[in-house]
């Protein structure tokens, strides 16, 4: 059992997670410890922590991740949290926190990567990602 802890541990400690591997992170640790032995006592712990993290935010990050988007298209339909109408709210609701409240056709956008996987307006480069966000 320490070994499966230990390994979580170091899963969700990586510096090169995004918040999409996280979620993925989590994913793989729930399935290990639902499949061990102890199960009554490890899956719990995994839903209390899933249960305390900001869960839309993390499921926008899968949803909008490249890598994972294939995943996360096999996983929509398991829950209301995934839907693509829950998507386009959350997608506004990080948008106007963050953003701007003008949201121009930011469903229209969510609706686009959801049937494509492709953006309307292109890729960030990882030279747009570095450093700190400018406004």
């Amino acid at each position: 059992m320490i070994k499966l802890l230990t390994v979580a541990s170091f899963r969700l400690q990586c510096d090169q997670n995004t918040m999409a591997d996280v979620v993925m992170n989590y994913g793989a640790i729930f399935l290990a410890f639902y499949n061990h032995p102890e199960n009554a006592l490890l899956v719990p712990c995994i839903e209390n922590r899933w249960h305390d993290c900001e869960q839309t935010l993390f499921i926008l990050a899968l949803f909008l991740h490249p890598r994972h988007r294939s995943t996360f298209k096999k996983i929509a339909d398991e829950t209301p949290l995934t839907s693509l109408s829950q998507l386009c709210k959350f997608a506004i609701f990080y948008y106007t926190c963050f953003i701007d409240e003008d949201i121009g056709q930011l469903c229209d956008e969510v609706l686009q990567w959801w049937e494509t996987g492709s953006p309307a307006y292109g890729v960030a480069n990882p030279e747009e990602l570095a450093g700190p966000l400018r406004f």
